[in-house]
């Protein structure tokens, strides 16, 4: 029996957006000094490549993407500024919050807010199939509704030639994707996020796709990892289920039996249906699977200690994944060096299920946390081997969300990092004071305690002093009263 259609195919007329629509976002964008295009999740189609590319490249405008946005123009662009994996405080938002006005393609508030909009903040226009849902941080001024296509073709018609760039776009731009790939070289093993992404986007050809489950590691991933081609990273930005990876890269396998996929999972996700490994096998699927290895919760049992919640119930016992997959039938590896990154690659196109454990993975590492929409600044940790390494030597001195601060500074060295307090409510922001062994290690022949003004509870003392106004925020510098200026961390 031949395959036959389960429903006969007939023609679909897209709907168009109305012209009023049109000109009336077309105004919008040429009256904005700074506009910014921002590409989410309904905007990442195939058959959308060709509209979007053409728009960015006929505007002009700089454009950055959602987490599930990524791909859908290719991150190579000239007009490229990255990816928001936060809502707040990511290196992108350093565009973001330049922008005065935000085209926003696509955007599905499913997804974890890629930037919060605020009454007296930049404006923003949604094109989409559908009506943007309209929320505390997200309420677009203009709409654009229909076709995307269409819609970004009949505007581009409208702006190409009258648009001019502010320039310091392309400054910010360079800083953005400067941040992003330090570090990606980092010989330290247990291995870095950052090194792994790189050696991932370096085994990996253009069109080849990456499934991630859900961890830390996937904020590295939608932030670092440059794509070319629509739907080749694919994360779930919305519930963030665990468990996902590993089913939807044999699906991809699947669908494209010709091309590389490759699953980063945590062990935890991992676990969750690693039991499809049968089924992966016994369909003879073409995928690989990286297991990053820490025995633990890793994300939840962070953001536990950082509440300073007891560590209950988040760590546990692995089996050999070497032998697991060979138990599968699968071809298991273990990494045990970060220069071993030609695993990956070798174990591609080999035709067969493989799983590479990638050991534990470094918590030398910045790890992002967003804490009931405050930011949490990432600073740099040294030296740490394991999880269990980085909860016992890592002091985290405290985690306020101040109301009273109209922004609060985390002195590094005597430079001022200044975060703002204008979330929506009057929450302010959550600033958390991370510190490497005291902040530095004391240099030989210093007495204990001298210069060493954010060691233990004098970071404490510090924060206390900046809420009962003894410090004021705005003129940190890097010393305490009656201290002496701290030199930059070792």
């Amino acid at each position: 029996v031949g395959e036959v259609p389960i429903v006969p195919r007939h023609p679909i007329d897209w709907p168009v957006a109305h012209p009023d629509a049109i000109l009336r976002a077309a105004k919008m964008i040429r009256n904005a000094k700074r506009p910014l295009i921002m590409i989410g999740a309904a905007g990442n189609r195939p058959r959308l490549v060709a509209e979007l590319s053409s728009f960015v490249q006929r505007t002009g405008i700089p454009f950055f993407t959602t987490q599930m946005g990524k791909g859908a123009v290719t991150g190579c662009s000239e007009h490229y500024m990255g990816t928001t994996a936060l809502s707040a405080g990511d290196y992108v938002h350093r565009a973001v919050d330049h922008a005065d006005l935000i085209v926003s393609i696509g955007h599905d508030t499913i997804e974890k807010p890629p930037f919060l909009m605020t009454p007296d903040g930049m404006q923003v226009i949604h094109i989409g199939y559908t009506s943007a849902n309209v929320e505390e941080v997200y309420f677009p001024q203009a709409e654009v509704l229909g076709d995307i296509g269409p819609s970004l073709t009949q505007l581009a018609d409208r702006l190409e030639g009258t648009i001019n760039v502010d320039r310091a776009f392309l400054a910010l731009r360079e800083e953005i994707l400067g941040r992003v790939t330090e570090d990606s070289d980092d010989d330290r093993f247990p291995v870095i996020p950052q090194r792994l992404v790189a050696d991932v986007r370096k085994a990996m050809p253009e069109d080849g796709i990456v499934c991630l489950d859900n961890g830390m590691y996937k904020i590295w991933f939608a932030r670092n990892y440059r794509t070319h081609v629509a739907n080749t990273l694919l994360l779930d930005n919305a519930l963030a289920t665990m468990g996902a990876g590993l089913p939807s890269a044999m699906m991809a396998a699947m669908l494209y039996p010709d091309r590389r996929v490759l699953a980063v999972c945590g062990d935890g996700g991992f676990m969750m249906n690693s039991q499809e490994m049968e089924t992966a096998v016994r369909l003879k699927l073409n995928l690989v699977v990286i297991v990053l290895n820490d025995s633990a919760y890793g994300m939840i049992r962070w953001k536990q200690a950082v509440d300073n919640f007891p560590d209950f119930g988040l760590t546990f016992g692995n089996p050999d994944f070497v032998k697991y997959a060979e138990a599968y039938g699968a071809r298991g590896s273990r990494v045990s060096a970060t220069r071993e990154e030609t695993t990956i690659a070798e174990s591609l196109p080999d035709g067969t299920l493989r799983l590479a454990n990638g050991a534990t993975v470094s918590s030398d590492a910045l790890w992002p946390l967003e804490l009931e929409g405050a930011l949490l600044e990432r600073l740099a940790l040294g030296g740490v081997d394991s999880l269990d390494d980085f909860l016992t030597r890592l002091n985290i001195l405290h985690l306020l969300a101040l109301r009273e601060a109209d922004g609060l500074g985390a002195c590094r060295g005597g430079r001022v990092r200044r975060f703002r307090a204008d979330r929506p409510g009057g929450l302010g922001v959550a600033v958390g004071m991370v510190l490497r062994d005291g902040w530095r290690h004391r240099r030989d022949g210093e007495r204990e305690g001298e210069n060493e003004r954010f060691g233990g509870h004098d970071g404490l003392r510090f924060i206390n002093q900046v809420r009962q106004g003894q410090v004021r925020s705005a003129d940190c510098d890097g010393r305490t009263p009656g201290s002496r200026r701290s030199e930059a961390p070792a």
